[in-house]
């Protein structure tokens, strides 16, 4: 789901860090995803779960949050 994003599965294979995922947020409401090559259903997956925001204080405090998530998790927000 997450190859279409440049480096995505370099850094998943930790060949390289996460600094160099094509995501980056450049303020505080812009978030820029740059792709390996144009995708035409790029939007679509956009729409699945995974690309939903995760709370940063959550994610920190309990970073194996996704193997624990029940009905009750906060999943996006500030």
């Amino acid at each position: 789901m997450f190859s279409p994003i440049k480096n995505a599965d370099a850094a998943k294979k930790g060949l390289i860090s996460l600094d160099e995922v094509g995501i980056k947020a450049i303020d505080t409401k812009t978030l820029v995803i740059s792709l390996e090559r144009p995708i035409p259903y790029f939007f679509k997956l956009l729409s699945f779960c995974g690309f939903s925001p995760v709370n940063i204080k959550n994610d920190r405090e309990n970073s194996s949050w996704s193997y624990k998530a029940g009905p009750t998790f906060l999943c996006n927000g500030p």
